[in-house]
């Protein structure tokens, strides 16, 4: 039921999730309810919930149902009125309304009712959650004890693989990306998403793909630019024969099993490698993930 959905992700990231291989990044070999005021009710509420979710990262035991739910041993009855509120939240936003209702505003982007439901079972992310949940990504690793971490807008690549560096060097005006530790570049493929990763402390640059393809001209491409936005910026010379590139095979990392997975792929792929987590989800925990997003976009808060 919906009590064990929650259990499940509360409990993720600690959990050893059973039928789920674990895949590191390889090393060297290797997008009305306006935004919250200060201590509202809700706040404090979405404070609590992250709060319950934190104390689940200590060992848990759990079993796997054969449909795929986790139990866990927890008791829920103490965390229960949160499961509620946060599904009354989710149940809302998909519910009917305005289309144009803004149901999150940050990062100058306005998340609307019609964005938060490409979020529904089988819908196509669009531009816009991705973009807000990849600003989500930047602002946790402001924290301390994770990688720093930029990402690029879903347009960036798009538009550097018809320019080049000329075309998108303004993009970076006041950032100097070579300061962080990861670099973020999701990736449409007209009806495909995707994402590259850049590690900066491995100098790698790997291509993750939900449906298996490769992506070594994509790799190439980003190297490139690397190359000229350090000399354009820094004056440093790269040496593309330090740089290790990859395109992940399906044989190491989880794959999608319908046509309209792949923006929800792309955004726990990036939200895994930007806690340098190994990836452990399957397919199968598309609809819980999807669920999850839209609190947390609502909120304005990863959990």
């Amino acid at each position: 039921g919906q009590r064990e959905v929650w259990l499940w992700w509360l409990c993720l990231c600690s959990f050893p999730l059973r039928r789920a291989r674990a895949t590191a990044m390889p090393r060297k070999a290797s997008r009305r309810s306006g935004p919250t005021d200060k201590g509202t009710c809700a706040q404090q509420q979405a404070s609590a919930v992250a709060a319950s979710a934190k104390a689940c990262e200590a060992p848990c035991s759990g079993t796997w149902r054969p449909s795929g739910g986790l139990v866990c041993s927890m008791s829920p009855s103490s965390l229960n009125p949160f499961f509620q509120a946060m599904e009354k939240e989710i149940s809302a936003a998909f519910g009917s309304g305005d289309p144009e209702d803004v149901l999150s505003r940050a990062f100058k982007l306005d998340v609307t009712r019609d964005d938060i439901s490409t979020l529904q079972p089988q819908g196509w992310l669009n531009d816009k959650v991705i973009n807000f949940y990849m600003s989500l990504l930047m602002e946790r690793s402001k924290k301390e004890g994770y990688p720093a971490v930029y990402a690029f807008s879903t347009f960036f690549y798009s538009k550097l693989s018809s320019t080049s560096h000329k075309g998108v060097k303004k993009w970076t005006k006041g950032v100097d990306i070579f300061e962080h530790d990861i670099i973020l570049v999701p990736i449409h493929l007209r009806v495909h998403w995707t994402l590259l990763v850049v590690d900066l402390r491995e100098k790698t640059i790997t291509y993750f793909d939900s449906l298996g393809q490769r992506g070594d001209q994509i790799c190439k491409t980003v190297l490139k630019y690397l190359e000229e936005e350090s000399k354009e910026k820094r004056n440093i010379e790269l040496t593309a024969s330090e740089w290790t590139l990859h395109s992940m095979g399906p044989e190491e990392i989880p794959q999608q099993d319908n046509g309209s997975d792949c923006g929800v792929f792309v955004c726990k792929f990036a939200d895994f490698i930007s806690r340098d987590k190994p990836i452990i989800f399957t397919s199968e925990h598309m609809p819980y993930f999807r669920r999850k997003m839209v609190w947390e976009i609502i909120h304005q808060q990863l959990l």
